[in-house]
């Protein structure tokens, strides 16, 4: 009767270690431990100020890691410091996607916001422009082709539009771009390079305000 009695006890002891040892398993793949993926640049790997930067500085890097202002229309740009970084001329800033990267998908793939606008009274519009290469391995860079006269092709040319939905560049304003116009089809790293000489624009130094993976892992 002992050994029956100790032999049920042992039995007892397994299963019951048995039981902790699967609900530690099965609470390790909870959703809620799980890193949700967003749209927003997880990471800055790099940055290299150019002549004149500074605004935005004591704010950075979270003034550029989340959305576009929400504040911001075509006719009244971003200007709050808590939601712009300037590169300074010539500028340039390396950002990274972690949570799947970017990827090609029908239409534009991810979108950078800046703070450019149209003047009401003229209709013309005032530009700050950037250069847009992106990179798989961040080794290896694709730089956009852009037209300096139209602005295609660079960011900080499209204002920008808060209070729509940033993920739907149809009326979300910025600068989008399509990853199959540079035959890739997935990168990790984006990077914006203030444009300087290269383009005729209307001011000093690129602003960015946010880059948005359209599609995203």
């Amino acid at each position: 009767m002992i050994r029956r009695a100790s032999y049920t006890a042992l039995s007892l002891i397994v299963l019951l270690l048995l039981g902790s040892s699967g609900c530690e398993r099965s609470s390790s793949n909870s959703p809620l431990t799980q890193r949700d993926p967003n749209p927003w640049g997880d990471e800055v790997v790099s940055i290299h100020y150019g002549t004149n930067a500074g605004f935005g500085q004591p704010y950075f890097p979270g003034n550029i890691l989340g959305g576009p202002d929400t504040s911001a229309s075509w006719f009244s740009p971003a200007y709050d410091p808590q939601q712009l970084l300037t590169l300074g001329r010539g500028g340039e800033i390396v950002l990274a996607f972690r949570d799947g990267g970017i990827y090609d998908s029908s239409g534009a793939d991810f979108t950078v916001f800046s703070n450019p606008f149209e003047v009401h009274a003229s209709g013309e519009f005032y530009r700050k422009c950037g250069i847009v290469s992106v990179s798989e391995d961040g080794l290896h860079w694709h730089e956009f082709p852009f037209d300096t006269t139209t602005f295609r092709g660079l960011c900080g040319a499209t204002p920008t539009n808060g209070s729509a939905n940033p993920l739907d560049p149809a009326v979300s304003g910025g600068d989008s771009f399509d990853l199959s116009d540079i035959g890739l089809n997935h990168a990790v790293f984006v990077k914006i390079t203030d444009a300087a000489d290269r383009v005729p624009d209307s001011g000093d130094s690129f602003n960015l305000d946010a880059v948005v993976a359209i599609h995203g892992g």
